[in-house]
């Protein structure tokens, strides 16, 4: 595998951290948090960190090492289904599954990323020790901690003693979420691993992270309340990484990372820099509708982007205020309209389908939108991605029901179907998926089993009706509404620091909004 920016550490005594990222190498090399991970283990001169991907599992990128040979395994997981990648990889390293028959040679297996912040009780049989939060102010005391390599006791204790960890068996608390308070003091990687052979997801692309949360308050999102607060990298900084990082990594682009880019104070400025002043090309994720000016529809053009991508999630005005999300249809309109002028090839719109309340004609409603959409966009290509309603921890609808696959299905191919004769290509989750998800994200240490049958069985869905069966599971307590008043799994492991009763109130406010006469 020809790279660069890799850090080779051949210095005996250093201890071993096999970085596991349970996916394609290829997404791991888009990913910027695994990115920041790699180097900030790197720096410490007690470690040597190595990368282990799905492609190349079980050995180590770097030297080829076994993973059953390396003292820590951190796994980066940034989804629900990355749980089955990294049951098989364990697996197939023929290290035990079991946390509680692991032994003095097995490594200790720690998990970090949204998914271990969100709701880690379903893998806690699975893993030692789970880090719940943002990885800058825990990893100083982690890595304390896993220097003083004794016995796998010790470390186990030592490690629950760091802020933002928990470690089952031993942790006696919930443990409470950890955030970096100032991005500019937080690091971020400059020189970034890049492969000569294989193109990332996203294109060859300096990672740049302008901004962490939001303040929207988008009442469906996970990410949103469990980045809480919205907090920036300023442009100084910002303007550093830039320059110097399409040096060091030869690099023609920049791909922005943010949850709320436009929010940012310098938005405006740091496209002006990438596009104007240093002729590079830019890529920016999903945009805010109500945030989006056209200086930014223009920049992000002449910056080589062809597809403008926002999200209005639902046609429906009292939805869009349940979901504290109003983008109205002027404004999508007024957004095609200057994404045509400014040159940009296709619009990509999000929508989600199956929130509480909707209309039963929601397909009708959502083609009516796009195809006004398609029209003020004079020519462009249209895409639509149309997912299922997802509910998720730590936000209000946390307690509300997920529609049934079938349901969900019909209303996606039907909104699929009346697309299609107008050449609008619609994609959509499988509603299969998004409720194994979902029982993912709500459940508890129960699951595990089934986590392990359904990993082991291949993953897919087959395997995980099948694991259920096995284990005697429903699905039915993980999809249905769940009681406001009771006390949920993740409850009794992981400290967001959103109160519980701004979620009740958000919740009240959303059915007081989408389900009125």
């Amino acid at each position: 595998m020809r790279e660069y920016n890799v850090v080779v550490k051949n210095r005996p005594g250093l201890l071993r951290v096999a970085l596991l990222y349970p996916s394609e190498y290829r997404v791991a090399l888009s990913s910027l948090s695994y990115q920041t991970l790699y180097y900030t283990v790197n720096m410490d001169e007690r470690f040597a960190a190595e990368r282990v991907v799905e492609d190349w599992a079980p050995l180590s990128i770097e030297s080829g090492l076994h993973l059953s040979r390396f003292h820590y395994i951190m796994v980066s997981l940034h989804y629900e289904l990355d749980y089955a990648g990294m049951v098989r990889i364990l697996h197939e390293a023929r290290i035990p599954l079991w946390r509680q028959s692991r032994g003095e040679g097995d490594p200790i297996v720690i998990v970090g990323g949204p998914p271990a912040t969100s709701n880690p009780a379903p893998i806690l049989d699975l893993v030692d020790a789970v880090v719940v939060g943002e990885a800058e102010p825990v990893m100083p005391r982690l890595l304390d901690a896993l220097a003083s390599w004794g016995s796998r006791k010790s470390v186990l204790e030592a490690l629950a003693d760091v802020p933002g960890v928990y470690v089952p068996g031993v942790s006696e608390e919930p443990a409470t979420r950890q955030y970096a308070a100032n991005l500019d003091e937080a690091f971020h990687p400059v020189a970034q691993i890049q492969s000569e052979e294989v193109e990332p997801v996203w294109g060859r692309s300096l990672l740049v992270e302008t901004g962490r949360g939001c303040t929207r308050g988008c009442r469906f999102c996970m990410e949103g309340h469990i980045m809480l607060p919205r907090r920036e990298r300023s442009f100084g900084v910002l303007e550093k990484i830039i320059r110097e990082g399409l040096s060091v990594n030869r690099l023609g682009k920049v791909a922005f990372y943010d949850l709320a880019f436009a929010d940012h104070r310098s938005s405006r400025e740091l496209l002006e820099l990438v596009v104007e002043e240093l002729g590079a090309e830019v890529s920016v994720p999903s945009l805010r509708a109500d945030a989006l000016t056209e200086e930014h529809v223009y920049l992000i053009a002449r910056g080589g982007q062809r597809t403008l991508t926002v999200a209005p999630e639902t046609p429906y005005h009292n939805l869009c205020v349940a979901i504290n999300k109003v983008v109205s249809e002027d404004m999508m309109l007024s957004i095609a309209s200057t994404a045509s002028e400014a040159g940009f090839k296709a619009i990509k719109l999000y929508y989600i389908v199956g929130l509480p309340c909707e209309p039963p004609e929601v397909a009708e409603a959502v083609a009516g939108q796009v195809l006004k959409v398609a029209a003020a966009a004079r020519g462009l290509r249209v895409r639509v991605s149309a997912n299922p309603f997802m509910p998720k921890p730590h936000t209000p609808l946390q307690w509300a029901p997920l529609p049934s696959p079938a349901e969900a299905r019909a209303r996606l191919r039907r909104l699929s179907r009346l697309l299609s004769r107008a050449g609008v290509e619609v994609e959509y989750y499988d509603p299969r998926l998004a409720q194994l998800q979902t029982v993912l994200s709500r459940g508890g240490p129960e699951l595990g089993r089934v986590i392990a049958s359904w990993a082991l069985g291949g993953g897919g869905l087959g395997a995980w009706r099948r694991a259920l069966r096995r284990h005697g599971m429903s699905v039915e307590k993980y999809v249905g509404g769940l009681a406001v008043e009771g006390e949920l799994p993740w409850e009794k492991v992981v400290r967001i620091g959103v109160p519980r009763e701004a979620l009740r109130r958000g919740y009240e406010l959303y059915m007081a909004a989408a389900c009125r006469a």
